[in-house]
């Protein structure tokens, strides 16, 4: 008399019919796609393909700050940000459309580079990074660099996309430069006060180095 024996749990059926069906209701399961799951793989390959050179990270968060975080890491430059608005939070900063996500962090990331080597090229830092992006509810984005001067001084600058790029870089001469003349301005930052300027350059940049003894000469033309 034939027997049927299963490889998986040992059990023994007289006919294949019979030995169908235990297999059917034990370890057969129906699989529905999860449309989220599916969703994630198309936002993943999205950006895998738009950004060849980064490592990809996409999580379903569905959270306050959006429903999928996503992370590009280039290597010296770094993004983390949200993809979709969650219906309850109307006030989170995340992005409503892949496309336009994509376009603007090319823009970012293009903005980002330019600033460490143009300068890593024009000025000598003990160290000069990216920090991270971040945004402003959609009403702005920022990039912050950290940078470290030879004295240990150290500090975080932020550049807001769409600015005049060069000037943000010429900005860092002050930590540099030792003489200054020109047109004096008085620069608030949200309401407080934030330093003198001439020529678009922080006197404080030269005043800071004015240690040790150093002496300093103050004339008004």
């Amino acid at each position: 008399m034939t027997k049927f024996v299963s490889k998986l749990d040992k059990a023994v059926f007289a006919n294949e019919q019979e030995a169908f069906e235990h297999f059917k209701n034990t370890y057969l399961v129906e699989h529905k796609e999860d449309a989220t799951v599916s969703e994630e793989i198309d936002i993943y390959n999205a950006l895998a393909d738009a950004f060849p050179d980064a490592i990809v990270s996409v999580t379903y968060t569905n959270n306050s700050w959006g429903r999928y975080n996503i992370k590009l890491d280039f290597g010296d430059v770094n993004f983390d940000e949200y993809l979709y608005r969650n219906d309850k939070e109307s006030y989170s900063s995340a992005h409503e459309n892949i496309s336009d996500f994509i376009e603007l962090f090319r823009d970012h990331y293009r903005d980002a580079k330019y600033i460490l080597n143009e300068v890593k090229s024009k000025y000598n830092f003990k160290e000069f990074q990216f920090s991270r992006y971040h945004s402003d509810y959609s009403n702005g984005h920022y990039l912050d660099f950290y940078y470290k001067t030879h004295d240990d001084y150290s500090e975080y600058k932020t550049y807001e996309s769409h600015k005049d790029i060069n000037v943000f870089i010429n900005e860092f001469k002050e930590h540099f430069i030792t003489e200054l003349e020109g047109e004096c301005e008085v620069r608030y930052d949200e309401g407080y006060f934030d330093d003198y300027y001439v020529n678009g350059l922080a006197v404080g940049g030269i005043l800071r180095r004015a240690k040790d003894g150093r002496k300093v000469k103050i004339e008004l033309l």
